[in-house]
């Protein structure tokens, strides 16, 4: 009988450290989640720099030259031949 309720005991105080770990996981994601629809906001403003034709431009060429160091890197590889 003993043993029944240390067993039962055990169970038990498992069920509440997991849930307990459930609801701190969830309060991090919906913090996160907060966080990054905030983020998403701040930007979509009118006067946000991030979708400025500058910073438009400037993401543009830092991509192209980003491409042309790598196609420059694949040719070298021979994994591209054009």
């Amino acid at each position: 009988m003993l043993g029944r309720q240390v067993q039962f005991l055990q169970e038990r105080e498992l069920e509440v450290s997991t849930k307990a770990i459930w609801m701190h996981y969830k309060r991090c994601l919906q913090k996160n989640a907060g966080e990054r629809q905030a983020q998403l906001e701040r930007a979509a403003l009118p006067e946000s720099t991030m979708l400025s034709d500058v910073y438009l431009d400037a993401r543009l060429k830092t991509l192209e030259l980003r491409y042309q160091k790598n196609r420059t890197c694949w040719h070298k590889l021979g994994l591209m031949t054009s």
